[in-house]
């Protein structure tokens, strides 16, 4: 599953690499590539709603836009039932 995501306005080089590290321990956390002003985040297949509700507080922190989460949530749900 890979998310497309805008990136964060970043302070300084150390926010990015914070950020960075934040998706990496993200279950189910594959690759993450810089795309311009986006990033695409590949998540195995593996992904549940721990994997979502991760992605959301790490969404918030950062300001970014949750609306790419929303398909996520419910794949992640649909696995459940």
């Amino acid at each position: 599953m890979k998310i497309l995501l805008m990136s964060p306005t970043f302070c300084k080089q150390q926010s990015e690499q914070t950020f960075i590290e934040s998706l990496t321990k993200i279950h189910a956390y594959k690759d993450i590539k810089a795309m311009g002003s986006h990033y695409l985040l590949e998540l195995s297949n593996t992904f549940n709603r721990q994997t979502v509700d991760q992605l959301n507080k790490l969404f918030d922190h950062w300001g970014i836009d949750p609306s790419p989460l929303v398909t996520l949530a419910e794949l992640a749900e649909a696995d459940t039932q």
